[in-house]
């Protein structure tokens, strides 16, 4: 097996801020103002370790973790401070480079693939009363240099369907099927997406919206169970607490959401199978606000679609019984 070199560093040009507890302190009225500029606070990664450790020192508070993403994290609101109309988020780089085999974790829209790899993200957040816009796009590219593969390895491995593109994996055919192409495509990438955006409306303690934004659900630091950021947000809809509801039960921090997965370009030419519809749900109990113990139950359920259209339709999925995949349904 070929070796790898994997080198990377990711300069912010914003130093993210997690207030102190003195400010979280504050009174409503004298909240301090969020700053003017902020840099791109995303789902994994170094500023998800600062988070962290500002909570476990006790000065920001132990809320948001298990169920989280770019518009709740960076939501000054949740800091007990008041959001600016508009702020400026400064430009994150992230620049990966490979020797000899892809190889990439939590990079969002990013294929880290043989060869130089960058991911740019910049934008701009408004806040209009109930309403909060996140307008973080994010560009991607990536060599993908030639990628070497083992004749032993291929000599073994099944042969991939006439249907199928030549760049799917030739190791996930049967009984299931898995969109994981081994290479994407046989040239460079250059792609923008919508990235870490979102619009929210908050009314008391339930936010509703939408977002192409990442989300994160689970209690791992680099690999959550259900949602993460190994891959680029997909567009759905969502309904969530804002930081946790406070009762004699305990704090509860909910989620609901319904979205559109799309089919990657090399798996298979059948154009009618592209999408796939999701609905989830997620619940994070603690015995109290200030608890580090938090225990979670979360459901997602993926089902076939004829479009994006057909999406909405998918809304109560989550509490419904699917039974057991139908294999050929899935190759």
């Amino acid at each position: 097996m070929p070796s790898f070199r994997r080198l990377s560093f990711i300069p912010i040009l914003a130093v993210t801020l997690f207030p102190c507890a003195s400010a979280m302190a504050q009174s409503d009225n004298s909240r301090p103002p969020a700053p003017l500029t902020e840099g791109v606070i995303t789902v994994s990664g170094d500023s998800v370790d600062r988070l962290r450790l500002a909570q476990l020192d006790g000065s920001a508070p132990p809320d948001g973790l298990m169920l989280r993403s770019t518009s709740s994290l960076g939501d000054p609101r949740r800091y007990g401070m008041a959001p600016r109309p508009f702020s400026i988020v400064f430009p994150y780089l992230n620049f990966v480079t490979n020797s000899s085999l892809p190889f990439g974790q939590n990079d969002g829209a990013l294929w880290a693939g043989v060869g130089a790899n960058a991911r740019v993200m910049a934008g701009f957040t408004a806040t209009f009363g109930p309403v909060r816009l996140v307008a973080i796009p994010e560009l991607v590219y990536s060599a993908n240099n030639r990628l070497p593969i083992n004749p032993i390895d291929t000599l073994f491995a099944p042969k991939i369907p006439s249907s199928r593109s030549t760049f799917s994996s030739p190791f996930n055919i049967y009984p299931y099927s898995i969109d994981l192409p081994y290479r994407f495509g046989s040239s460079s990438l250059t792609r923008i997406y919508p990235g870490q955006s979102s619009i929210t409306v908050t009314a008391g303690p339930v936010e509703v919206g939408a977002a192409t934004e990442n989300e994160w659900w689970g209690p791992a630091i680099r690999n959550p169970l259900v949602l993460g950021d190994n891959a680029a947000g997909f567009p759905h809809a969502f309904i969530r607490t804002t930081g946790g509801l406070n009762g004699p039960l305990g704090n509860f921090d909910a989620r609901y959401i319904v979205g559109g997965l799309h089919e990657s370009d090399y798996f298979d030419n059948d154009i009618t199978n592209d999408v796939r519809s999701i609905s989830a749900f997620a619940l994070a109990w603690r015995p109290s606000r200030e608890s580090q113990f938090t225990l979670g139950l979360t459901r997602a359920v993926v089902a076939p679609a004829t479009g994006y259209s057909d999406v909405p339709g998918a809304f109560f999925n989550a509490f419904k019984g699917v039974g057991h995949p139908d294999s050929r349904a899935l190759k």
